[in-house]
């Protein structure tokens, strides 16, 4: 188991006027308004947002910016109580990865761990200490962050992040009820005598049918896709739908968030093609 100003000049009835009367005079243009620099980094994932003026990763005798032509910013987003915001790329020639891990509870939330690559060819983990500060859902941080640890430093000038916004969590993570207290859920079959869906027969159903049944108790759930990829590696991925997937039930457990997690999978097997995901998941 990822804004504009409208400016806007005024008097120039008056201003002809007086260049009427009076005698030409050079005048040196007053300085208007003007916006604000646009930061240097902007890594939205659709759940997790983070900006900066400059982020210096000082490893392997080298520091890395992330200031490329291409960054791919991904991450998951599809839980109340956790989320990450993974960005990825090359610089120096090197892979580069600055992973940021939050968790939320009790209506605020916190990063719990930051990571980045080493410098070295293959990538190794540097971890970095988590700042000691926690915020109301969807409020925003601003500051500076200054971290050592064995094998590099890490320097974020101007830095915002604002997570668990609630428009980002699914009504079928938030307008719902646990089917059980969040944590206590694992090797826990919900079909078992004393579950919450003891007797529906959920796994036999089609996935319609049980996000119907699912609704009219008014529980928490989610739908996890599995497929297999086109390259014949073997490899297989679980979509995070909200929406009921194509296919037919396999099996039926409870998340890290006490919900009902309905794992589906094609009636008839065949391999797909990776694609970009949804930020939360599919019709969330």
């Amino acid at each position: 188991m990822t804004r504009s100003f409208t400016l806007r000049a005024g008097g120039l009835a008056l201003a002809a006027a007086l260049a009427i009367v009076l005698p030409a005079a050079a005048q040196s243009p007053s300085p208007g308004p003007s916006a604000s620099p646009a930061p240097a980094i902007v890594w939205d994932n659709g759940t997790t947002r983070l900006t900066a003026d400059a982020i210096r990763i000082t490893v392997g005798g080298q520091v890395y910016t992330g200031v490329v032509p291409e960054v791919s910013v991904g991450g998951f987003g599809g839980s109340v109580t956790m989320r990450t915001l993974e960005v990825e790329w090359r610089e120096h020639d090197r892979p580069m990865r600055f992973f940021v891990y939050l968790a939320a509870e009790n209506g605020s939330w916190s990063i719990t761990d930051l990571n980045t690559y080493d410098g070295s060819a293959n990538g190794e983990w540097v971890d970095f200490r988590a700042p000691a500060w926690r915020l109301p859902f969807g409020a925003t941080w601003s500051g500076d962050l200054r971290f050592t640890a064995p094998g590099g430093m890490l320097e974020v000038d101007g830095m915002t992040l604002r997570a668990f916004s609630p428009d980002t969590i699914p009504l079928e993570l938030r307008a719902c009820r646990p089917a059980v207290e969040p944590g206590t859920g694992d090797n826990i079959n919900p079909q078992s005598d004393g579950q919450p869906l003891a007797g529906t027969g959920i796994s036999t159903m089609a996935p319609v049918a049980a996000k119907a049944l699912l609704m009219s108790k008014g529980l928490c759930h989610t739908f996890r896709y599995d497929y297999q990829f086109t390259d014949d590696s073997g490899v297989g991925y679980g979509e995070l739908w909200c929406d009921p997937p194509p296919g037919v039930i396999g099996d039926v457990a409870y998340g890290m968030d006490g919900e009902v997690i309905v794992f589906v999978h094609d009636a008839i097997p065949q391999q797909h093609s990776p694609r970009p995901q949804p930020p939360v998941g599919w019709g969330c």
